[in-house]
């Protein structure tokens, strides 16, 4: 019985992460379709990457194959994830 609370426990903690996570990745695609361009980084990015228009990184991206695409999809997701984590980690920390 302990396990099955446990395992809910834990899927309520992975729905409130995928929603802070969601919330932030909605924020950051509304901002960059907005303007028309990709968010700047913290310096992350290539200078010739960081000031393409968004149509033309779209096309760039279109030549890679599908399983590439979905792969720095789910590397993406990872980063943002474990960003977000660690923000949280900091800020309880500080408070």
């Amino acid at each position: 019985m302990e396990e099955i609370e446990n395992i809910d426990e834990d899927e309520a903690s992975d729905v409130g992460n995928d929603c802070v996570f969601l919330e932030a990745l909605r924020n950051d695609l509304l901002e960059s379709l907005q303007s028309g361009k990709l968010p700047q980084g913290k310096g992350n990015l290539d200078s010739e990457l960081g000031g393409l228009p968004w149509q033309e990184l779209v096309e760039l991206i279109r030549g890679f194959s599908i399983s590439d695409r979905l792969f720095f999809v789910d590397a993406i997701n990872k980063s943002i994830r474990e960003e977000i984590s660690s923000a949280k980690v900091a800020n309880s920390i500080k408070n």
